[in-house]
């Protein structure tokens, strides 16, 4: 299986952060940042405004003062590398940026009601409040003034490693004067919940991001990532979804096995290790936007705490036996009984295909050793 590390980007959208605040939006809106989808250029589209683009462009500074934009990281946590895009923008990308982090409680920072609309842009009066709110508080330098280079295929790409030491609730980006770019992506580890405080007998997503869910490895991810199966939000589009390539060594004639299933020349699996250790209930695989693309069947194995091969089959007991799926679908299994509290769960597809998301319900158990 190819490992991959535990980040996730806690940016994104997806991942429920949001904009708070921009001083300007005219050319595109500073919600395009966080978008998990990848940035695209399409030559003949024009907006009244100018030139559609696909990232946040603010107008030519006229003015005093700089641009710069308020996110809320949904899940918050540490982050441990910045990744920049300037896709597109290779007249007018933004010259120079800096990245500020702050930790702060939820009624700490009010700004103005925000307006997300090209064309638009904060006024004097709200952008002097919105300093004040800010100004309030301590701010970390996560990236200092940096320059950016022009979003052309061989530039556009900038990589930061950064560290946090307090999980991150909130991002400040300045841009120097004004520009565009494309994407924000802060990778990084969510922040577990306080396990302490959570009722043992209450039913929650041991496999979601926001409770410290994380991928540990997977076969193949041609066209999704597997990080977005435990994404808090719903699953916008069939891109926003684990999606494999097919088989290529597929039979030229399906047929049935002894069980009745057709899919059993191939499978692709993911490893997950959930947010903390518990007894799984029930288990909802949502195929949503998968239609002619949806995985045959399923099977999700569950890793008793304190065994740590995962490649030790014999470690590894059925929390849900292998069942068919159905396109564009949310389904609800229920777990095997008996099964004792699980650390980590494999999810296995056959033979391949798409899976928007995965909630793996159950309640806390022991803490983790």
């Amino acid at each position: 299986m190819k490992t991959r590390g535990n980040q996730a980007d806690l940016a994104s959208s997806s991942n429920g952060s949001t904009i708070l605040f921009a001083t300007d939006d005219f050319f595109a809106v500073a919600e395009n940042l966080i978008s998990p989808k990848d940035p695209i250029w399409l030559a003949d589209k024009y907006t009244e405004f100018g030139k559609w683009m696909d990232g946040w462009e603010t107008r030519r500074k006229r003015i005093v003062g700089h641009d710069w934009a308020i996110i809320k990281i949904g899940c918050p946590g540490f982050i441990q590398e910045i990744q920049i895009d300037t896709a597109f923008f290779t007249g007018n990308h933004t010259p120079k940026v800096e990245i500020l982090a702050a930790t702060l409680d939820e009624e700490d920072l009010v700004f103005p009601d925000r307006v997300s609309a090209m064309g638009s842009a904060a006024s004097p009066n709200d952008v002097l409040k919105a300093t004040a709110a800010v100004s309030k508080h301590s701010w970390g330098v996560l990236l200092p003034k940096t320059t950016l280079n022009p979003g052309v295929e061989e530039t556009r790409h900038h990589s930061f490693a950064v560290s946090t030491k307090r999980p991150v609730t909130h991002v400040r980006i300045n841009m120097y004067p004004d520009g565009g770019i494309a994407r924000l992506r802060l990778l990084g580890t969510v922040a577990p919940p306080d396990w302490g405080s959570v009722d043992p007998n209450a039913l929650i997503d041991l496999a979601a991001l926001q409770n410290g869910g994380t991928i540990i490895s997977f076969t193949d991810a041609h066209y999704g990532s597997p990080a977005k199966l435990i994404a808090p939000s719903e699953s916008l589009g069939m891109w926003d979804g684990w999606e494999t390539k097919r088989t290529t060594g597929r039979p030229e004639e399906l047929t049935e096995d002894v069980n009745g299933f057709v899919g059993s020349y191939a499978k692709q699996e993911a490893v997950l290790r959930l947010g903390h250790a518990g007894v799984i209930r029930k288990v909802v695989v949502d195929t949503k936007h998968f239609k002619g693309n949806f995985p045959e069947s399923f099977e999700l194995l569950g890793r008793v705490p304190g065994k740590r091969k995962l490649d030790n089959e014999e470690d590894w007991v059925p929390v849900v036996r292998r069942t068919r799926l159905q396109a564009d679908s949310i389904l609800e299994f229920a777990a095997e009984a008996g099964v004792g509290p699980t650390e980590e769960i494999k999810f296995t597809i056959y033979p391949d295909g798409g899976v928007s998301r995965l909630r793996v319900l159950g309640n806390v158990s022991h803490p983790r050793a």
